[in-house]
């Protein structure tokens, strides 16, 4: 079994650069309309570049971003769970750190086989590489005060998850819990 499995997509700079790179397209675009009014394709810029930013990326952002890795420690994972916290990310896109999730913390778990769905194999995608009918993944953390939803559709390496990684999902889940529940039970136990 291997240390460390990687999830999805990391934020880059991916997102910002296509905003602005859209912006400045805009503005071209009505600059050769309009030669004479500078304020008018320099203001339709800037407002391209913050519908791209702000209302079409984080419209499809969870279905490309959401890095999470699970290790013996934990998961780490960023939490992406609200419309600011989105624009955050694509707009300081190093800016986030992961958020750390000890095995301690966790109650229960919950692996979800989604329904079927068309999906390509690849994240990447290309014109030979035919879509193909397969489940989308997910694994719920209920943590007692909140419940996460972590997407495990796609490996970190542009690969799709096959029952393998799925598996080794779950075996470190129940190993890594049950051992510091039982630990924790018997700290317990000897406090009595």
């Amino acid at each position: 079994m291997e240390k460390e499995l990687n999830f999805q997509r990391k934020i880059s700079f991916k997102p910002l650069a296509v905003s602005v790179y859209f912006g400045i397209s805009i503005s071209i675009i009505v600059y050769s309309l309009f030669t004479h009014e500078l304020i008018f394709w320099i203001s339709s810029g800037i407002i391209a570049f913050f519908i791209q930013s702000l209302v079409i990326y984080p419209h499809y952002f969870n279905r490309y971003y959401g890095y999470w890795r699970i290790n013996k420690e934990g998961i780490y994972y960023y939490n992406y769970n609200n419309w600011g916290k989105i624009v955050k990310a694509i707009l300081f896109p190093f800016n986030e750190s992961a958020i750390k999730l000890p095995y301690s913390s966790i109650e229960t778990f919950l692996m979800v086989d989604g329904k079927s769905i068309m999906n390509i194999k690849y994240l990447s995608g290309g014109p030979f590489m035919a879509s193909l009918n397969r489940r989308g993944h997910y694994v719920i953390i209920n943590t007692g005060s909140s419940k996460i939803k972590l997407v495990c559709d796609w490996k970190n390496n542009k690969f799709s998850v096959d029952k393998e990684d799925i598996n080794q999902i779950v075996e470190l889940l129940n190993s890594n819990i049950e051992t510091k529940k039982a630990h924790n039970m018997a700290k317990q136990i000897y406090n009595l």
